[in-house]
């Protein structure tokens, strides 16, 4: 029990992989963006569909 070592960092395609933490803050990021723009073209289309977009009065 007391031979364990603790991983710092690992590759980040292990299971228990270890990132620092400037690298992971930039994956968070880009994540967060991916799922904001996923949600963009439904709405888009949909609001185009019921004329929303329209400029004519």
């Amino acid at each position: 029990m007391g031979n364990e070592k603790v991983k710092t960092y690992a590759s980040p395609y292990e299971l228990e992989g270890r990132i620092p933490f400037g690298q992971a803050a930039v994956l968070g990021l880009q994540h967060v963006l991916a799922m904001f723009v996923g949600n963009l073209p439904p709405l888009l289309i949909i609001g185009g569909m019921c004329g929303l977009g329209d400029t004519e009065c």
